[in-house]
C-alpha cells in the first residue's frame, strides 16, 4: 500500500489489515519489532506499514510531537539493535492525522529472511507469531537473495588464485586434502562448494579492488584495480602495505617476518582488516568499491556496507555479529582468514594495542540505502613506555579480557567515561567494572572520569610532582574510605594496600608522601592509627 493511501484508510477510520501489511499500535514497546519482521516476510507484500499512534479499531491515539520524537529515536535504537537485516524498513518518518502526531515504519522485504531478537515471525490474520525452524529454512529457500554471496555467478576465473587458496585451505584444514597438481580449478571449486556461487566469483573472479598510493603531501603517486579479491590476502599484497611504510627492508611470509626492526603495522591486523572487507562488503552495490589506500604513515580501507555496520561504529569491544555474506565468510573461515564471528575489530584493536600503537579509527557515512565504511590503521613508532606497561598489566590480570581493557583505558585516560562506555557492549562493561576495582588497574575512575595511577603517570611522561594536589587528596580520600568499608573491611586499611589502590610505587619517597597524608587525615578526624601501617576510617568524612 502506497502512503497516502494508507494516510486516506487511516483518516477514514480504517481497522488493521493483516494480508494487506499494515498492522497498527498505540505505543511502541520492544516487542512491536515482532511485528516488523512479521510484515517483512510476507512473500506477496512489496510494502507493508506499521503505525504507531493508531488504535486497533483505527483511531488516532492523540499522542503530541514531544512523544512522537522520543518514539521515533526508541524505535531507531531498536531496530539497530535487534531488526535482521536492519535495512528491511525502509523508511521512519512521523505525521500528524486528525490533528495528533502518528509514526510511520516502511517495511520491505530485503531479499532475507528477517528477525527480531534473533527470531522470524509471520502473520497469522493480524497476530504476529514466531515462526518454526522448517518455515525459516522454507522461506530461506524461496529468497534466492537471502545470502548474496550463495548467489549464481557465470563469469570467469583466475586458475593460478584457486590453485593457491586450495593450497592454503590444505594447509590449515584436515577436513579438505586437494592435490592442486591432479585437479582441476572447476574441480576445486566443486570441493569447495562454491562452484558457480557468487562467493568463487569475489575471490577468485572479476570482483576488483582499488589500490591508491599518495605520498606525504596527500597527493596520489599511482592507481590500479586487480580482479579476484583473493589477490587481496596475499602475502605479496601486504609486503607492499608495508614497504610504503617501511625505513628498512623486511620480509613477510604468512605471519613470519624477517627483519631488523619492527613491522610498520602489526601483520596479523593488517590481514583482519583486508579480510573483514572482503567478508562484509555490500557487493550488491558497486561490487562492494574496496578501495586500499596508503600513506607513508597509515592506510585506511574502505567498502560499501549495509545500514547494520553502524552498530559497530562505536563499539570498539564487542562481541555482536552481523554477518552479511555468510557463504563467503564460512569459505574464509575454512582457510583461517578469518576468526570466529564478532571478533575481527577486537583483534584488530588488540593487536595493534600489543604492538604499541594507536588505536585505530573508524569512519561510517550513510548513502541512502547502504553506507561506507572505513578503517584506519596508523604506523608511526611504537609507543615503547605504553607496550612494557602493557606488558606488566598482562602479568598482573588472568583474564585475557581484563588486562587487554586495562590498557584501552589507560589509552583512553583523556577520555570522558560517559565516552568509552560507548565503546563497549555489556559484557566489555562488566569486565570493565571488574578492571576498574582491581588494585592493579593503571587508571581509576571518580565522578566521571579516569585519572591515571601514578606509577603509570610516571612511566609514560617521566615526570611526577613531589606534593599531592588538592584534588588528588579528595580523589584518594574518597576512593580509600569507599574501599575501606567494601566487604566488610568495616573502616579498616593498610598503608601497602592504599598505595597499590592509588598507583603509588614502593619508592621511599612516594611512602613518605602517603604517611604525611594520612597523618593529615588523622589531625582532621578522618583516621586513627590502630598500629603501624594499620588505619581505620572514624566515618567523620566531609560532606561532599
Amino acid at each position: 500500500m502506497e502512503f497516502e493511501a494508507l494516510k486516506n484508510f487511516i483518516t477514514q477510520g480504517g481497522t488493521e489489515v493483516g494480508h494487506f501489511g499494515v498492522e497498527f499500535k498505540r505505543k511502541w514497546q520492544q516487542s512491536c519489532g515482532e511485528d516488523i519482521s512479521a510484515i517483512a516476510n510476507q512473500e506477496n507484500i512489496p510494502t507493508g506499514w506499521l503505525v504507531i499512534g493508531v488504535e486497533d479499531n483505527g483511531n488516532v491515539s492523540g499522542h503530541d510531537e514531544n512523544w512522537l520524537k522520543k518514539t521515533e529515536q526508541d524505535v531507531s535504537n531498536h531496530i539497530r539493535q535487534y531488526l535482521e537485516p536492519s535495512w528491511a524498513v525502509k523508511k521512519i518518518f512521523g505525521e500528524a492525522i486528525k490533528g495528533a502526531h502518528c509514526l510511520f515504519i516502511e517495511i520491505e522485504n530485503p531479499q532475507d529472511v528477517v528477525k527480531w531478537n534473533g527470531s522470524a515471525y509471520k502473520l497469522i490474520g493480524t497476530t504476529s507469531s514466531k515462526m518454526k525452524e522448517d518455515e525459516v529454512l522454507a522461506l530461506s529457500l524461496k529468497l534466492p537473495g537471502a545470502d548474496y554471496s550463495k548467489n549464481k555467478y557465470d563469469g570467469p576465473y583466475d586458475p593460478s588464485l584457486i590453485t593457491a587458496f586450495a593450497q592454503k585451505v590444505s594447509k590449515e584444514s584436515t577436513d579438505f586434502d586437494i592435490d592442486v597438481n591432479k585437479v582441476s580449478a572447476e574441480d576445486i571449486l566443486r570441493k569447495l562448494n562454491i562452484f558457480g556461487t557468487v562467493t568463487a566469483g569475489i575471490l577468485f573472479g572479476d570482483y576488483k579492488f582499488r589500490l591508491v598510493n599518495f605520498n606525504e603531501d596527500g597527493d596520489i603517486l599511482d592507481q590500479s584495480s586487480k580482479q579476484g579479491l583473493y589477490n587481496i590476502l596475499a602475502d605479496s599484497f601486504i609486503e607492499h602495505i608495508q614497504s610504503r611504510a617501511r625505513r628498512k627492508g623486511t620480509h613477510i611470509e604468512g605471519t613470519s617476518i624477517s627483519a631488523q626492526e619492527e613491522t610498520p603495522y602489526p601483520v596479523k591486523a593488517l590481514r583482519e582488516v583486508l579480510a573483514n572487507a572482503v567478508a562484509h562488503s555490500l557487493y550488491q552495490k558497486n561490487a562492494g568499491d574496496i578501495v586500499v589506500e596508503t600513506h607513508p604513515n597509515r592506510i585506511t580501507v574502505r567498502n560499501n556496507c549495509s545500514k547494520d555496520a553502524k552498530i559497530f561504529v562505536d563499539k570498539w569491544l564487542s562481541r555482536i555479529h552481523r554477518p552479511v555474506n555468510k557463504h563467503l565468510m564460512n569459505t574464509l573461515r575454512v582457510a583461517r582468514i578469518t576468526d570466529e564471528q564478532g571478533t575481527g575489530k577486537i583483534r584488530i584493536f588488540r593487536l595493534m594495542l600489543e604492538a604499541g600503537k594507536r588505536e585505530p579509527i573508524i569512519d561510517f557515512q550513510e548513502l541512502g540505502n547502504y553506507c561506507r565504511w572505513s578503517i584506519t590503521l596508523f604506523n608511526e613508532e611504537a609507543n615503547k613506555e605504553l607496550k612494557k606497561i602493557a606488558e606488566e598489566i598482562k602479568d598482573q590480570f588472568e583474564n585475557s579480557d581484563q588486562w587487554r581493557l586495562a590498557t584501552a583505558l589507560l589509552i583512553w585516560r583523556d577520555r570522558p567515561w560517559s565516552v568509552i562506555e560507548q565503546y563497549l557492549d555489556e559484557h566489555y562493561k562488566y569486565v570493565a567494572a571488574q578492571v576498574l576495582h582491581n588494585t592493579h588497574s593503571p587508571v581509576l575512575l571518580f565522578h566521571g572520569r579516569l585519572y591515571t595511577k601514578r606509577w603509570a603517570r610516571v612511566r609514560l611522561t617521566g615526570q611526577l610532582t613531589k606534593q599531592f594536589s588538592e584534588a588528588e587528596k579528595a580523589m584518594f580520600l574518597k576512593i580509600l574510605s569507599e574501599y575501606a568499608f567494601e566487604n566488610g573491611r568495616s573502616g579498616n586499611l593498610e598503608s601497602e594496600l592504599a598505595r597499590r589502590i592509588i598507583g603509588l610505587s614502593d619508592h621511599q619517597s612516594e611512602k613518605t608522601q602517603l604517611a604525611r597524608l594520612f597523618s593529615e587525615w588523622r589531625d582532621k578526624g578522618y583516621f586513627e592509627q590502630v598500629k603501624k601501617g594499620h588505619w581505620k576510617f572514624t566515618g567523620n568524612l566531609p560532606v561532599e
